[in-house]
């Protein structure tokens, strides 16, 4: 559909963009990403023949872009810009149909039912069909985007340049947009090329991706072989991490603000436990990232970690006693009121763990870890395997029911200090785990 062979351009004699080349097939959501200034905008406006090429050839549908009558050109590339300057005094049915002149014939134009249908179509898809009697002067920024997008939807394009086409929408109109773009993109065949500063809504929606850096292409390919964490630092110049989308094969970028941390690191230990005859609360001043096994829990920041013997409407009696936010809370529930427990506190020089382990012979394990650090993803799951191996042994060594080696485990982090390796966690957590069960069986 577009192919873009060893161009260069910018304005007057500089060239923004150095012997870029591409090409985006028919029925494709291909996006552009960069830097501010890095030549993606320029990139569209050669696309759309607003600037000229100083070097190399762009092929629409395997014509030179250069031979193709401005008229024609406008029956197969539509744009929605940026930014419109002006704004005339025209209701949104009447901007929407513009988008139709490309299509008039002879030199007394008229207006036909296929006009007609194309407006209403397009009005329809971008949710401005309620507002076509006003003026699009008296709309909000966001409405306008869309109104402009139905312009050129109207046009009936082959090829929809977008320049970021989310600007001025909210999250709602956001999903809605892209979500029918890209059902456009495989039920009608349009090719969508699109300039996105928003590399999570890239990640989200494109199929491939452009990566322009100081006028060149960095990199083209799948957005998982774009959004590569160590490139997209480089060229953005700022602290990310690439992270799975939690529901679908995508994958995302966070960005880490650069935010001061206290004068006092936080350190998890046997001073933050809290005992009642009933119950273990450790009392975190921050929110901890959290692994656990726990029902409900899962991955998340939890700041109150509660270890009580508890019926099954204990949850509710303990958040009514309880001054704490039940939402950062995590409980384990002990079936055994008498239960024995584990204190260890492992110091690693500039971190430290700290071990919490309950329960007896008669009730499941119960293991808490507080890691006084930063760890991966990885380390989390590898810490789960290793509590979970070295508590199973030592039950096993003990003769004790499979039953009995039903047990939550959970692994707190507070993401401060020096970075933790997985493998040395592992380790640790394999080594400690398994004294203190042993430990803790023994006391009985």
């Amino acid at each position: 559909m577009l192919k873009v062979e060893n161009v260069s351009a910018g304005y007057q004699s500089k060239n923004i963009l150095h012997d870029i080349s591409f090409s985006v097939k028919k029925g494709e959501f291909f996006g552009v990403i960069g830097p501010n200034g890095s030549g993606k905008t320029t990139l569209l406006k050669l696309i759309s023949r607003m600037l000229p090429l100083h070097q190399g050839e762009i092929f629409v549908k395997n014509c030179r872009l250069a031979d193709i009558s401005v008229k024609k050109l406008a029956q197969i590339i539509a744009v929605l810009p940026q930014h419109f300057s002006e704004v005339f005094s025209y209701t949104v049915k009447e901007t929407v149909a513009l988008g139709r002149y490309a299509h008039q014939k002879g030199w007394f134009q008229s207006w036909s039912k296929e006009d007609e249908k194309a407006v209403q179509a397009a009005m329809k898809k971008t949710g401005v069909q309620q507002f076509e009697q006003q003026l699009i002067q008296y709309l909000s920024g966001g409405e306008r985007q869309r109104v402009y997008l139905a312009q050129a939807l109207a046009q009936q394009p082959d090829i929809l340049l977008l320049d970021e086409p989310t600007n001025h929408l909210d999250l709602s109109h956001q999903k809605d947009l892209l979500d029918r773009l890209k059902q456009m993109t495989k039920m009608q065949g349009l090719t969508v090329i699109a300039v996105f500063h928003d590399l999570n809504l890239a990640a989200l929606y494109c199929d491939r991706l452009l990566l322009v850096h100081k006028g060149t292409a960095k990199k083209i390919g799948l957005t998982d072989e774009v959004l590569i964490q160590s490139d997209i630092q480089q060229v953005y110049q700022t602290d990310i991490i690439r992270q799975a989308h939690p529901t679908i094969a995508k994958n995302q970028m966070l960005l880490i603000p650069s935010i001061e941390e206290d004068e006092h690191e936080t350190i998890i230990s046997e001073k933050a436990v809290v005992e009642y005859h009933d119950r273990l609360i450790v009392l975190a001043p921050i929110p901890l990232r959290t692994m656990s096994s726990i029902k409900g829990a899962a991955i998340g920041w939890y700041q109150t970690f509660v270890n009580m013997f508890m019926n099954e409407e204990g949850a509710q009696s303990f958040s009514d006693y309880s001054p704490v936010d039940m939402k950062k809370t995590i409980i384990m529930r002990q079936q055994n009121q008498d239960r024995n427990k584990i204190y260890r506190y492992v110091n690693l020089g500039e971190s430290s763990v700290f071990f919490m382990i309950t329960g007896t012979k008669r009730d499941a394990i119960h293991i808490w870890i507080f890691v006084n650090g930063k760890i991966s993803d990885d380390a989390y799951i590898h810490g789960i395997v290793a509590a979970t191996e070295a508590k199973t042994r030592i039950l096993f060594e003990h003769h004790l029911p499979a039953s009995q080696q039903r047990c939550s485990i959970s692994i707190a982090a507070t993401q401060q200090g020096i970075q933790i390796d997985s493998e040395e966690l592992y380790n640790i957590i394999d080594q400690h785990v398994c004294d203190c069960t042993e430990q803790l069986l023994n006391q009985e």
